[in-house]
C-alpha cells in the first residue's frame, strides 16, 4: 500500500504539471524518477534498520517489518545504547545514501536532493529514528560498566546498608 501512495503522490503530481503546462515528458519523467527514488530509498532504508537489528542482536528471526495505507516501519525486542544507535543511525544513512546512488546515475538534483534530505532529517529527535538515536546516545552516556556500580543511597533507611 505505501508504494501505492507514493505513485499517486508523484504522478498525481505529474499530471497535474503536465495539464497545467502541456508538456507531458518532463513531468511525466520526473514523477517516474522521483517515484523510482522514493520506494527504491524506501525500501532499503527499512532494510538496513532490519539487517542491522538482526545483526547488532545476533538473532536472524529478530524484527518485522509492518506497514499502514503510507507508512512503512520495523519493530523489534528492545535495545540498549550501541545497538539502538546503529540500528537507528542505519536506516537514514541507507536510504539518501540510495537517493545518491540516483544522483550518481545522472538523476536530476531537483528531485533527489528533496529525497535525500528527507531521509537525513529523520536523524532528528523530532521523528522516531532520531528519537531511538538520541536515547541510545543517552544510555551510551549514562551507562556504567557492570561491576563498577555504586549503591545508591536514595531511599535507604537510616542505619541501613
Amino acid at each position: 500500500m505505501p508504494a501505492a501512495a507514493v505513485a499517486v503522490l508523484f504522478f498525481g503530481a505529474g499530471a497535474a504539471a503536465a495539464l497545467a503546462t502541456g508538456f507531458y515528458g518532463e513531468p511525466l519523467s520526473a514523477a517516474g524518477t522521483g517515484f523510482a527514488t522514493c520506494l527504491c530509498s524506501l525500501v532499503v532504508h527499512e532494510a538496513a534498520h532490519l539487517i542491522v537489528l538482526r545483526l547488532v542482536l545476533r538473532d536472524q528471526t529478530a524484527g518485522e517489518a509492518n506497514h499502514s495505507l503510507a507508512n512503512v516501519w520495523i519493530t523489534g525486542p528492545q535495545m540498549r545504547g550501541a545497538q539502538n544507535v546503529a540500528t537507528a543511525a542505519a536506516g537514514p544513512l541507507s536510504g539518501a545514501a540510495c537517493c545518491i546512488v540516483f544522483l550518481l546515475a545522472g538523476a536530476p538534483g531537483w528531485i533527489i536532493l528533496p529525497l535525500a534530505a528527507v531521509h537525513a532529517a529523520n536523524l532528528l529527535p523530532v521523528f522516531p529514528d532520531g528519537r531511538m538515536l538520541l536515547v541510545g546516545i543517552g544510555q551510551m552516556l549514562v551507562s556504567v560498566p557492570p561491576g563498577r556500580r555504586s549503591k545508591s543511597r536514595l531511599g535507604s533507611v537510616p542505619g541501613g546498608e
